[in-house]
């Protein structure tokens, strides 16, 4: 399972790795607070962020998986870095909250490179059903000796704004390309893989001496 699939009250599944990291973030439709429709943004440029796209990590950089010989397993990425907490994460305010929802989209990733969802379970809330299912389909591609090769994401633009319908929460818009995920067994066997693919989200945050996602929704 993956980043895109919606959640559960009539959840669809689809296995599949970026199904990996694809099938959950579309999965991450449940929010535990779905009862209020998620805001549009305002279209004013506070609060926008724009990553950069490309370090040549891609499947076709100079760096990226993709240059691999077609049918041989890759190498597992012990070197994938992990991603850097912002300093601006320490603020309960808009870039907060903004910099809250970039960090958690890279923990997805970092955590199917590397089988380490420990900081990704830090960020998430007790009730946050997108948060249990990234960690869960995590663990159950390395309980028994597998893995996944994962390349980074590449976020376009996160605009947050205050969240009316509850006091010191943040919806946050997110728009990015999630790398390609490809999952081997334990016998170096492939399992699955998904290509890269360009989402739409949304994240609900919320503040409390550190920041948590209360939940996702796909567009």
């Amino acid at each position: 399972m993956a980043w895109g699939q919606s959640c559960s009250r009539g959840a669809r599944t689809r296995s599949g790795v970026v199904g990996l990291v694809l099938a959950v973030l579309v999965l991450a439709g449940c929010t535990g607070q779905q009862e209020e429709p998620v805001p549009e943004p305002s279209n004013g440029p506070d609060g926008q962020v724009t990553t950069p796209a490309g370090d040549g990590q891609g499947p076709d950089g100079p760096d990226g998986p993709g240059t691999e010989p077609e049918g041989e397993p890759q190498e597992p990425e012990e070197d994938y870095p992990a991603p850097e907490r912002p300093a601006a994460m320490e603020n309960n305010d808009i870039d907060g909250a903004e910099a809250a929802a970039t960090y958690f989209l890279e923990l997805v990733q970092y955590g199917y490179a590397t089988g380490d969802t420990a900081e990704l379970t830090d960020m998430s809330a007790d009730d946050c059903s997108f948060c249990e299912l990234i960690a869960g389909a995590v663990d159950e591609i390395y309980a028994d000796g597998g893995r996944a090769v994962a390349e980074p994401i590449m976020v376009e633009s996160v605009i947050a704004q205050i969240w009316t319908h509850a006091d010191g929460d943040y919806a946050v818009e997110t728009r990015f390309r999630a790398g390609a995920i490809t999952e081997y067994d334990d016998n170096d066997e492939l399992v699955d893989e998904s290509p890269s693919e360009d989402l739409h989200l949304w994240l609900l945050l919320t503040y409390e001496d550190s920041w948590h996602v209360e939940g996702v929704e796909s567009e």
